[in-house]
């Protein structure tokens, strides 16, 4: 998915590219090169820049937006919380499907093209054969290829005429300039970013930097006069029932660049080769910066399946399943996630004896010490010190983020002299409570765990709504977030911290 998302920006970049060079002071030839350059760079720099290993130097770390928190102290990791990052991790579960829809698409695509193609040729009257080239008569002038054989067609009208030979040469210049062969990439590429505007923009740009050097070649040759091959444009714009040189002929801004390029002294060539570069540079360097914008590491159904039988114990299972697979990348797949969990475990030697010792005191599985992990890394948060929460919801504060309500509920003082939130013992033994309350409401540490981020009620309704206790369903079916599995995950790395280093 990552690659799709970086072609449609290049393509974006390949038609402002396309659209400036059909104005530029560069040869028409040159122009359509550059601008089909940056369309093979657009397809190529994506999987290019993605085989890249993530550690190297020059390839920039996965991102993970941040966002401020309202109280201002603590930075909340958005990319799990924010709706746009969800959406946007829903768009990524459905990457693969799309990938091989869009390539199944495009070859029944192109299929079809031919079959028109071929269904256009019997409608043509064969004339000539050269070779793999064909010469037919027919109801339109255009060039085509398919493997193994190139297609001139031209009007019926035109035999005989003074345009004839003009029209025969126009089109066999867009077989030399492999003008044929190209339509049938973009053809695919149009199906494989169809939802992007730009693409069909690209497709246009394209088509009239081909008859601009097409224009550009004919004239160059000494038996093709400038005053007699734009007559013979003008002639065709006005009798569009026999068109003679190309597409695009009868768009007045097109046709006026192509006769004003018959008069004009030929244009400045050495720039292609420093635009050339620049749009390498250009193209590589945004491929580059967007690869890094998502996660990139993912643990494999096997390295989840020890992890969770390395977290489980007797009062405590770990199920391996998507959902918890899932919460796991969320957490290790970038640098910078690996970054916070590795940050959260040395942070959390300054409250382990506290946290482990008030689990023991209230018999409960040593596996909740996630659950601070996951709220706030392990950081005091709200009492000046920045740090950062994978938790989604509301932020609180403390090294169990309790919010106002809740911390008053149990007991805890919240005023605006006093915020008993920020006193690590205070707080933990009522997480105790709050958490031993939940397990004997729900007899289930997933939706104990829902109802900690979440609120009991909120649970309770998602499961009349949805007819299940499963929490892993329910997380799966967005009754609930993902926040039970993400304390999952982090028992994962609790039990082998490992995990958590680079790769």
């Amino acid at each position: 998915m990552t690659i799709w998302l970086t072609l449609q920006l290049l393509i974006a970049l390949a038609w402002a590219l396309a659209s400036w060079l059909l104005r530029a002071p560069v040869a028409r030839g040159s122009a359509l090169r550059l601008a089909r350059a940056a369309v093979l760079v657009a397809l190529l720099a994506p999987l290019a820049v993605s085989l890249v290993p993530e550690g190297a130097v020059w390839r920039p770390a996965p991102q993970v937006w941040t966002a401020e928190t309202v109280e201002g102290t603590a930075v909340a990791l958005s990319g799990v919380q924010t709706p746009a990052f969800v959406a946007s991790q829903t768009v990524a579960r459905a990457g693969t499907g799309l990938a091989v829809g869009l390539l199944l698409l495009a070859g029944l695509w192109a299929l079809g093209a031919m079959l028109r193609l071929r269904l256009v040729l019997r409608e043509t009257q064969p004339l000539r054969r050269i070779g793999g080239l064909e010469l037919r008569l027919g109801s339109r002038t255009f060039a085509a290829w398919r493997p193994g054989r190139a297609y001139v067609v031209l009007h019926r009208d035109l035999r005989g005429g003074p345009d004839w030979r003009l029209a025969l040469l126009h089109e066999l210049q867009h077989h030399r300039q492999g003008d044929t062969r190209f339509a049938w990439l973009l053809l695919g590429l149009r199906v494989l970013c169809a939802p992007n505007p730009f693409v069909h923009l690209l497709s246009r740009q394209l088509a009239a930097l081909e008859e601009l050097a097409c224009d550009a070649a004919l004239i160059a040759r000494d038996d093709v006069p400038a005053h007699s091959y734009g007559s013979c444009l003008l002639r065709a714009a006005s009798s569009p029932r026999t068109p003679a040189l190309g597409a695009g002929l009868h768009h007045p801004t097109l046709l006026s660049r192509r006769i004003q390029m018959l008069c004009s002294p030929p244009a400045v060539r050495r720039l292609s080769v420093p635009l050339s570069l620049a749009m390498l540079l250009l193209f590589v360097g945004t491929a580059w910066a967007a690869s890094g914008l998502v996660e990139t590491r993912s643990f494999d159904e096997v390295e989840v399946l020890h992890a969770a039988a390395a977290a489980s114990s007797a009062d405590f299972d770990v199920p391996e399943n998507a959902v918890i697979a899932e919460a796991l990348n969320k957490l290790l797949g970038s640098p910078k996630g690996r970054a916070f969990v590795r940050d959260s475990l040395v942070n959390r030697a300054d409250y382990a004896s506290l946290v482990d010792g008030a689990l023991v005191e209230y018999d409960l599985p040593a596996q909740l010490a996630a659950v601070p992990l996951i709220e706030s890394g392990y950081v005091n948060l709200g009492l000046g010190q920045k740090g950062a929460s994978f938790a989604p919801g509301v932020p609180g504060k403390g090294i169990w983020m309790f919010i106002a309500p809740t911390a008053r509920s149990y007991e805890l003082i919240v005023t605006d002299e006093r915020d008993d939130r920020l006193d690590p013992t205070l707080e933990t033994d009522a997480a105790m409570r709050l958490l031993s309350h939940l397990h004997e409401v729900f007899g289930d540490w997933g939706l104990a765990l829902a109802g900690y981020n979440q609120g009991e009620r909120h649970v309770r309704r998602a499961i009349q709504a949805e007819g299940t206790r499963d929490p892993w369903v329910l997380s799966e079916r967005g009754a609930i977030n993902d926040y039970a599995p993400m304390v999952m995950a982090a028992a994962m790395i609790l039990a082998d911290p490992s995990l958590a280093a680079a790769r």
